[in-house]
Formats: C-alpha cells, structure tokens, sequence
C-alpha cells in the first residue's frame, strides 16, 4: 500500500531538503569550518545551521544579558573553566525582566560563577549541561568569533566596552548607526526599532555583512 502524505508532512520534507542542499552550498563556500562563535543569542546557532556544521560553541539555545556578555568575553577562559550551576529563576536579577517571557519558570537559567546565562530553549538541566560541557571541549581558541548586538536592556556603555576589545574577529548588531565604533554593523533596514531582532540578525545582516568573507580571512 503507498502511503500517502499530507500537504504539510510534504512542505516538511521539501523544506528540509531544500536546507541541507543550501547548507552544503553555503558549506563548500568555505575554506575553514573549525570556528567557534560565542554570541549573546541564538545567532551562533543558526549561523551553524546554515553551514551545516556542527555547534562549536556552549552559547547555543540561550541568550546573555549585556553586563553578563561584558564579563563573560573579557575573560572567556575563565569563565568557560568554570562549572556551570543553575538558580531558581525567582533569584535572577534579571527577575522582572524575564518574567516578560511566556515560558517564564520553564527555561533553565546557569550561572558560571558571577555571571548568569538564560538558556531558552530548553526545559531540561541535565540536557542542558551535557551539551554545555560538550560543546565547551570544542572551542577552537585559535578561530574565536565574539557576536553582540543591542538586545536586551542594551545601553551605550555595553557597545563601547565591547568595541574596545583587543579582538579581531568581533562583530554587533544594531539598528542605530554608531560611526565612532568599528565593529558595529547597523541594519539599515532595522532602523526605528529599539533594537535589532534575531530574524533581522540571521535574515537581513547579509546584506550589510559578508560572514563567509570574515572565516575564510581568519588564520
């Protein structure tokens, strides 16, 4: 008997095709595929995603509020050597704001000593801290790509320390245009929103950034 497939099962399927053949493309277009993105959302992973490649970074499925982001890349060995634990999400200090989110009390939130990582998209600890501590082992320290943008409670300040970092490979964000700082990227396209949102970060950043050009100039 041939099975017959319902006009989503079959969107589905095409769907999924058409991404693995775009992520081979984008894939072959690479000359280096060992980088490590360390982003304060959820663009590290779709960027992963749209290579086809796989999740060289712990800051998968979650995101980090601007001080936390700071500190965590101004002295990332640090705090990457450091054991993840989690809190009551009532003990947050970012309490009020989180609670804005539907799924609030659902999401895991971690702590790597001082500093607090809002795991999203995920429901379960333990889930949470085997790929934490896998992915953790591949960060290729030799190939680090540092992402911020200006989600998030996001001030001034927060873009001035982060373009201040004696990195190379940095890039943020934003949908207002700040000349003074050389690694901001502003999304014209994004401009009258408070801030820039994933869909403009992974959809529309493409036409002001070229991300293939930034890894294949990497050493």
């Amino acid at each position: 008997m041939i099975k017959s497939f319902s006009m989503q099962e079959v969107f589905i399927k095409l769907r999924v095709e058409y991404q693995k053949k775009a992520s081979r493309f984008m894939s072959y277009q690479l000359n280096k595929k060992d980088f490590t993105i360390i982003s304060n959302n959820c663009w590290g992973g779709r960027i992963y995603e749209k290579y086809g490649l796989a999740y060289n970074s712990p800051t998968i499925g979650g995101f980090i509020m601007p001080d936390e982001y700071i500190k965590f890349v101004y002295d990332l060995k640090y705090y990457l050597n450091q054991d993840l634990i989690f809190i009551n999400p009532l003990e947050s200090r970012y309490y009020e704001y989180l609670t804005n989110y539907p799924n609030f009390g659902k999401f895991p939130i971690g702590k790597l000593d001082d500093i607090e990582i809002v795991f999203l998209h995920y429901t379960n600890q333990d889930e949470v801290l085997k790929k934490w501590k896998r992915r953790s082992e591949r960060v290729n320290w030799d190939r680090i790509i540092l992402k911020f943008c200006d989600q998030n409670l996001c001030e001034y300040k927060h873009l001035l320390a982060f373009d201040k970092l004696d990195l190379p490979n940095k890039i943020c964000f934003t949908a207002k245009p700040y000349p003074e700082f050389k690694s901001i990227i502003y999304l014209k396209s994004a401009m009258g929103k408070e801030s820039v949102d994933i869909n403009d970060e992974v959809f529309v950043s493409s036409k002001y950034f070229d991300f293939t050009k930034l890894i294949n100039r990497m050493y």
